[in-house]
């Protein structure tokens, strides 16, 4: 199948656009990223790579030291897919960065680097907020639960395209779809509690 021969930014919300998924889960291979690029006629790849049990699994060896926090599968699947997203310009909507967003889009954004690439590299944080809560203050059973907050991951609104980049890294945002931020750059809905940081 034939890929876009343009990335038409100006058509937003006048052609319709095709967004491709690579995960549904941390099991999925890396290699679908690079097939959904490679052989689609696709303007978007988003990535769900979390569940519950592999944060648990991940976040006490993340804490220690002995674990990168971010998704191995979805690094993998940048690196292979790297090449073929460059060439066709597809935006790229991912929460494999999981426990450390920042720590994967600097990696993806060395990456970048090292090709000479003309990209740029996003990645979303603040709904972690256990350092700020302190693990002290956490309640250990149904009778200390915290009055003001439902959890200790609040939601997050966030529209880092709109400073054009090109691979959104986003964090253990439960299952927010990242499709949902292609959507939203198709939408040109309102902006608001946008919470980016920008690499390269």
């Amino acid at each position: 199948m034939a890929s876009n021969p343009k990335w038409r930014e100006g058509d937003f919300g006048v052609r319709p656009v095709r967004i491709a998924n690579c995960s549904g889960y941390h099991g999925d291979p890396p290699s679908e990223m690079y097939k959904q690029a490679k052989l689609g006629d696709v303007d978007f790849i988003t990535g769900d790579y979390l569940a519950e049990v592999n944060i648990a699994n991940n976040a006490e060896a993340f804490a220690q030291g002995k674990h990168p926090g971010y998704e191995e599968t979805a690094w993998e699947g940048i690196r292979q897919a790297i090449d073929v997203i460059a060439e066709k310009k597809i935006k790229v909507a991912i929460n494999g960065g999981a426990l450390n967003p920042q720590g994967l889009a600097r990696k993806v954004a060395e990456l970048v680097n090292s090709k000479g690439y003309d990209m740029r590299v996003a990645y979303v944080s603040g709904d972690d907020i256990l350092p700020q809560l302190g693990r002290d203050t956490m309640p250990q059973g149904p009778d200390e639960s915290l009055p003001h907050l439902d959890a200790a991951n609040p939601h997050i609104n966030l529209l880092p395209e709109q400073r054009n980049s090109r691979r959104v890294i986003e964090s253990h945002i439960r299952s927010y779809p990242p499709m949902l931020t292609s959507v939203r750059i198709l939408s040109n809905a309102p902006r608001s509690n946008i919470i980016n940081q920008i690499i390269k």
